[in-house]
Formats: structure tokens, sequence, C-alpha cells
């Protein structure tokens, strides 16, 4: 295949991924100035996309997935492939993810595959949508609840939805939602009762500020 024949395919393969993910970053390196940029100078475009696990009532995982096609592609080179920014995945599950993703690029060798990567990796994310480890507070397994939990009343007889079993912050630390409920309860008490000693030693501003500052982001 010419180059001229390959550049016109990997354009209208950014084409239909920008429609199919309005989301996507898109890069476009021309010869003449991709070595200073970050895929270096054998890269020809590159491509970034958040994914979450899909229809999930809680994401446990997520990433940043790259892909960076060196000239050559599709016809010679698969795409170069990265995980950034991988969160809840730990370090086995992201090899075990990044290998799978790998083997798929390089089945595909001849073939526009960028899409088809995006969307086994999120399959892949959503096949491992599960929190890494014990729960650090009690150290016990920690399970998902369904995703379509019971619903209940409360007193207003409004009908509300059962919390989540497990409470996973903006960090993608998980908890069992009773444990992270105790020990929030737990830091709150301890919160107040730094407050008021400090408000009795150097006034209510001091104070106030402490309680700004125990005040995380809350669970998902």
């Amino acid at each position: 295949m010419a180059d001229g024949d390959g550049d016109d395919e990997l354009a209208m393969e950014m084409e239909a991924l920008s429609y199919t993910y309005p989301e996507i970053e898109i890069e476009v390196f021309e010869p003449s100035n991709s070595a200073c940029t970050e895929a270096g100078p054998a890269a020809a475009a590159a491509v970034r996309i958040d994914l979450r696990p899909r229809a999930a009532r809680q994401a446990f995982v997520a990433a940043a997935l790259r892909l960076t096609a060196p000239r050559g592609y599709p016809a010679a080179s698969p795409p170069i492939i990265e995980l950034r920014e991988p969160r809840g995945l730990g370090d086995a599950r992201e090899a075990a993810l990044l290998a799978r993703l790998a083997a798929e690029a390089r089945d595909l060798i001849g073939s526009p595959c960028l899409g088809q990567l995006i969307e086994l990796c999120q399959d892949l994310l959503s096949d491992a949508n599960a929190p890494e480890g014990p729960c650090a507070i009690c150290l016990s397994v920690m399970e998902p609840g369904p995703d379509d939990p019971e619903e209940s009343s409360n007193r207003d007889g409004c009908t509300v939805a059962a919390p989540p079993a497990l409470a996973r912050l903006p960090c993608y630390h998980t908890f069992h939602t009773p444990c992270f409920e105790r020990w929030w309860a737990f830091e709150q008490a301890s919160c107040a009762a730094q407050q008021r000693e400090l408000a009795a030693r150097t006034g209510a501003t001091a104070a106030a500020a402490l309680a700004q500052a125990a005040r995380p982001n809350p669970p998902s």
C-alpha cells in the first residue's frame, strides 16, 4: 500500500472515531514535527479516551486508553497501547488487560483496529469491575451488590434504593459501606472534639478551618 493510501485510511479511521466517540482526544502528527511530540518521530496519530465499565451501578475500575498509530499502521505495525491513570485495577490486572489488548492488536495487523481495541478495553474493564483486594478496615473480602438493588420506603413514604454494599471514594479506594460509615462517624466525632479543644485554646476561626479541612469528597 502506498504511503498516501495509508494516510487516507488513517484519516478516515480518525474521522470515524470522532463520530463514534465524541469525547475522544485525537492527535495527528505531521512527519516534519512529530519528533517534537510525546509520541516520537515514528508516530502518525494518537487517540486517548477515558473508559469505565459498561452499565454498572458502581464503577470500581477505570482507565484512560491511549493508542498511538506508528507510521506504517495498519498495514505493517500494530498500535502502541498504553493505560493512563488506571484506577482500581492493581498491577496484575493492569498487566493482564494490556497483554490481552496487545494480543488483539497483533491479530488485527493489516486492518484499522483502534475502535475494536477501545471496545475490547471497555469490555475488559467491565469484566474486571470489582474492588482490588479486601476491605482495608475489616480485612474481609468485598463483593459488589446487585446492579438493581431492592427498594424501600423512607419515613416520608418516598421510594428509595438500598445503599450500595460498597463505598468507593473518588480515588477509587473501596470499603464495605458499613465499615466506612463507622469509620466516618468516628472521624467526625474525633474532629468535633478537636474543634472544641481548638476553639477553647485559640478561638473559633482556627476551629472552623479544622472543620473545613476534615471534609473529604464523599464516596460514590
